[in-house]
């Protein structure tokens, strides 16, 4: 349970340090959050996968948790309320699809979490991003969606920044 707890307290302090901005850069990388009070430090994404509709009204975002077994975390809008076993499919340029289901229990907040295994994140190292889809595991509604041009690159650059292992550092 405290492994847990901590995961969300770093989730927690990561919308913070990062919600100075609002502004998306051309690359995505990974950034090393130094917590001098509480003396840890933990990786974050410099931003996150949205997908959604034009008026941002249903939709939903991804970004990798980097602990010790890396996780995906989504967070859905407008598809259902509360959810459970979570449904994603990622079909990549190549044609290839990746098929996950969220471990997370019941919750009402949107959240779903998919483990990323080794197989996976070289798929998603290696091909851009075509279009994703969410299906809320409670409710069955979904949401399908294409990639923006901006964003098809999202994993490669994000995964090559974290196994490239030169982080920028950030105190918070």
């Amino acid at each position: 349970m405290t492994k847990i707890k901590l995961l969300f307290i770093g989730l927690l302090m990561s919308f913070t340090v990062l919600s100075f901005s609002q502004v998306k850069t051309d690359t995505v990388s990974v950034v090393n959050v130094v917590d001098d009070m509480g003396g840890k430090s933990y990786l974050i994404a410099t931003q996150k996968l949205i997908v959604a509709n034009e008026d941002k009204t249903k939709g939903f975002s991804l970004d990798v948790i980097f602990t010790s077994e890396l996780t995906l975390l989504s967070k859905m809008a407008g598809v259902g309320g509360c959810n459970e076993n979570d449904q994603l499919i990622i079909l990549l340029e190549n044609g290839e699809k990746i098929n996950m289901t969220s471990w997370k229990s019941f919750n009402c907040k949107g959240e779903g979490y998919f483990r990323l295994s080794k197989s996976t994140i070289e798929k998603l190292r290696l091909s851009p991003l075509s279009k994703i889809r969410i299906t809320n595991g409670r409710s069955y509604d979904s949401y399908t969606g294409n990639v923006d041009n901006d964003d098809k690159n999202y994993f490669i650059q994000l995964f090559n920044s974290y196994y490239n292992g030169n982080y920028k550092t950030i105190k918070n």
